[in-house]
Formats: C-alpha cells, structure tokens, sequence
C-alpha cells in the first residue's frame, strides 16, 4: 500500500461523517442556544467589551496596542483581538459575543472528533467522545460567559496543533498539504 494510498483529504472525511458532525453541531447549539440572548456579565465583560477602547480600534496603530498591553491585569491578545472583531460586527450586542463562544465550542468538538478519529481509527469512540467532550457541564463556565473565550480560543488553537502534529508524524517533509 502506497503512502498516500491510505490517507483521506478533509473534504472527503466531512463528506463521509457529516451526519455525525452535524449531529454534534445540533447537540451543542441546542444545549447553548438558551446563553445566546442573555447580556452581559457583570463580572468581567464590562472591563473587557464595553469599556475598551481597544476593540474600536482595528488599524495598525490598535493591533500593536492589542498586543503590546494587558487589559484589566491580564495579557490575552487574541481574545481581545477576537472582541474587536466581534464589535466591528455586532458592536455592543451581546449576542454575537455569545454566538462567537458558541461556535468555537462547536469547532472544538469537531476538532475532537477529527483528533480521536485519527488516533483510535474508530469513528464511534470518536464520535462519542467528542458528544461527551461538548456537551460536559465542566465547559458551561468558558462557553456562556463572555469574558472566558480564552478557554475555547486556547482550546481551538491547541487541538488543531496536536492534529497538524500527527499528520506531520505520518510522513514529515517541508511542504504538505493537509489530508485527513
């Protein structure tokens, strides 16, 4: 058997396991479409979204702002970064704040799904386990409260790395395209 004989594009593991995708989806946006019209937080939310100036302000000048300082004591500049891409299309509604934690989540699971699969070979415990993972109450916390996008961002970016990292294991080389 051929090297790429045994390997599978993404579009054809979507096309193959989209009904369990989509399951997971409707799982997740059905356990937290309720979190989606709530405002926000009096916690955190109002140092981090309605009182800083930082997300009005996308140009050269803010993104080194961005990334240059620590807002209310702490130093997240892709989360802040997120919010002022958020509030340059929903401004100070909450929801879209919401919908963006939301769906991070979702492409977590997705991201779970995809991780297990390429691990154990098994689409069930994949599956499984990602359902498990997105629907767990341990994440009701980082997913409804807006201040803790940090969670599922960090969370996002650390499972496609872990997954870049176990094609790359297959057959390391400069360049490569990413087939699943």
């Amino acid at each position: 058997m051929g090297q790429n004989q045994g390997k599978k594009n993404l579009t054809e593991l979507i096309s193959k396991h989209w009904t369990l995708i989509f399951i997971l989806f409707l799982a997740i946006l059905g356990t937290y479409y309720q979190s989606l019209p709530y405002p926000f937080s009096t916690l955190d939310d109002p140092f981090y979204i309605n009182s800083n100036p930082y997300l009005r302000d996308l140009s050269w000048k803010g993104l080194y702002r961005i990334f240059s300082q620590p807002i209310v004591a702490n130093y997240f500049p892709l989360q802040i970064l997120s919010y002022g891409l958020d509030y340059q299309i929903w401004h100070l509604h909450p929801f879209g704040y919401h919908l963006h934690n939301v769906v991070l989540h979702i492409l977590n699971a997705v991201l779970v799904y995809l991780l297990l699969k390429k691990i154990f070979s098994n689409t069930w415990i994949a599956f499984l386990s990602a359902l498990f993972f997105g629907l767990h109450p341990v994440n009701v916390e980082s997913v409804t409260w807006v201040a803790e996008r940090k969670n599922v961002l960090s969370m996002a970016l650390l499972l496609s790395s872990f997954l870049c990292y176990l094609y790359y294991l297959d057959a390391p080389r400069k360049t490569r395209r990413f087939e699943f």
